[in-house]
């Protein structure tokens, strides 16, 4: 029911909230990087030990990608080429305790 569904929902954002992470993108069109810098509440890189990121247009599926991202100096980077203009982004991370983080993010590629 929605009540319940909404009551989950607020839970899981509270919990996201309390992680006080914050999460920095960036693409280098140059190296065709994107780049994924989350930090906690101290601003030391964040204690993620899962991480799945969708990467497509708003208006389509055909150019969705699901990046595969090393860890290098505390920050998530992984080979990407995107072509100019507006992407989105939908990241999933876990933290340590099992507190799952969820962030939708617009992007915009000058190219």
């Amino acid at each position: 029911n929605s009540y319940v569904a909404s009551q989950e929902f607020d839970s899981q954002m509270a919990a996201q909230k309390a992680l006080g992470w914050d999460l920095v993108p960036e693409y280098d069109d140059m190296a065709k990087e994107l780049r994924l810098a989350f930090t906690d509440k101290q601003g030391y890189p964040a204690e993620v030990t899962t991480l799945a990121v969708l990467v497509g247009r708003a208006t389509e599926a055909k150019d969705d990608t699901r990046p595969v991202f090393t860890r290098q100096s505390g920050v998530f980077v992984a080979p990407l080429d995107l072509s100019r203009g507006k992407w989105m982004m939908q990241v999933e991370a876990t933290a340590a305790d099992g507190t799952a983080f969820r962030q939708r993010i617009d992007l915009y590629v000058k190219g």
